[in-house]
C-alpha cells in the first residue's frame, strides 16, 4: 500500500512533497557551500587568477570537520570564508575564532593588514609620494637621490 509520503502520492491527495525542489537539490550545501564563497570573495578582490587548489583543499577538509562536530553554523564558516579571501591566511578555524570575537576585519588581533586594503598603509603611501614630490623641485635632492639611483653614493 503506498503512502502519503510517497511523492507520486502526494500529488493525488494534494500534499506537500517531501523532496526537495530541483533548483534546491543541485544548490552546494556543507563544505561546498563554505568553499564556494571563498571562491566567489577571492575573485572579487583579485581579478587575475584563481585560489589555490590546495587553499580550496584545505578549507573544505575544516569546513567538513567543522561541520561535523557542529562546531559553527554553516553561515559562521560563510562569512569567515569570505573574510579569509582578504587575508595571505588559510585557516578556517583561525578565521571562525575572529569572527566570533567581532574582529572580522582586515589588520585586527594577530593578522597583519593587507597593504591594498589597509587605510594605514594607504595613507602612508600618499603622504610619502608627497612628501617625494616636494623634495623633486629642490636640485640637491634630486641630485643626490639620481647619484644614489646610480650607486654613487658618497
Amino acid at each position: 500500500m503506498p503512502t502519503a509520503t510517497d511523492p507520486a502520492q502526494a500529488q493525488l491527495f494534494d500534499l506537500p512533497s517531501t523532496e526537495p525542489p530541483a533548483a534546491e537539490a543541485r544548490k552546494p550545501v556543507g563544505a561546498q557551500l563554505v568553499v564556494s564563497a571563498y571562491v566567489e570573495a577571492w575573485r572579487e578582490i583579485n581579478a587575475e587568477g584563481e585560489p589555490l587548489k590546495a587553499h580550496k583543499g584545505r578549507i573544505a577538509r575544516d569546513a567538513k570537520a567543522l561541520l561535523t562536530k557542529r562546531e559553527a553554523t554553516e553561515e559562521e564558516l560563510v562569512a569567515s570564508a569570505r573574510a579569509m579571501a582578504a587575508t595571505p591566511f588559510c585557516n578556517l578555524a583561525v578565521q571562525l575564532n575572529i569572527h566570533r570575537r567581532g574582529r572580522g576585519r582586515a589588520g585586527a588581533g594577530n593578522i597583519p593588514p593587507v597593504p591594498q586594503h589597509d587605510p594605514g598603509w594607504v595613507a602612508g603611501d600618499l603622504q610619502q609620494a608627497q612628501e617625494l614630490e616636494q623634495h623633486a623641485v629642490n636640485p640637491s635632492v634630486a641630485a643626490l637621490r639620481d647619484r644614489y639611483l646610480q650607486g654613487n653614493v658618497a
